[in-house]
């Protein structure tokens, strides 16, 4: 069904797709909240939590593909927020553990390309065992380190005060983008810098 200015919907929608999808995001974690506070163990809540991994992603995508067109402030705003709904279901996943054995694999069938070399003696037994648990330890602890910064993050932006918070900002991002106004950012920073209000 064609607009008053001859578009469709479809057209209309894929034209403010970036204020759509800010605005969908933000009532998606006010409905996570919402109902986690209602039941945490609820199929609703976990449902939620799967589609906002999707809508988290192609906010982190949004804001790659946009942003020399968006403010720093704009992109902060929508970065973080795609960050914490990605997180929200792996928050107690240990990928750590997993990237390292993965590693710890790969190392160990790769060491038997070393027989007949130099190396040869790494290609078998203990030594190419212990070689490839190193390694895999190693890697774990870099990856741990990493996956425990993530954690602190995605905990702290999925305290559901915050997550609300968050989702009402994504809300008034996407209607500031929409009618051209300022990032809600820049006119926080405009009210805290003491400047006068816009007219």
């Amino acid at each position: 069904m064609p607009l008053a200015d001859g578009t469709s919907a479809a057209e209309a929608f894929i034209a403010h797709l970036p204020e759509a999808l800010l605005v969908i995001s933000g009532l998606f974690a006010l409905l996570i909240v919402a109902t986690y506070l209602r039941d945490p163990e609820s199929w609703k809540y976990r449902i939620l939590m799967f589609i906002g991994v999707f809508l988290g992603v192609a906010m982190v995508a949004l804001c790659w593909l946009n942003y020399s067109n968006w403010s720093p402030g704009a992109l902060v705003i929508i970065a973080v927020a795609g960050f914490a709904l990605m997180i929200r279901p792996f928050r107690e996943v240990h990928f750590a553990v997993l990237l390292a054995l993965f590693v710890m694999v790969i190392v160990y069938i790769l060491l038997a390309n070393l027989a007949g070399g130099t190396f040869e003696v790494l290609s078998e037994g203990w030594p190419r065992f212990i070689v490839a648990f190193l390694v895999a330890g190693l890697v774990y602890g870099i990856a741990k380190f990493a996956e425990d910064l993530v954690k602190i993050f995605g905990k702290i932006l999925n305290l559901w005060p915050v997550l609300a918070v968050l989702g009402a900002v994504c809300i008034l991002e996407g209607v500031a983008i929409y009618t051209g106004s300022m990032s809600v950012s820049d006119m926080i920073m405009r009210y805290m810098s003491g400047a006068p209000p816009l007219a």
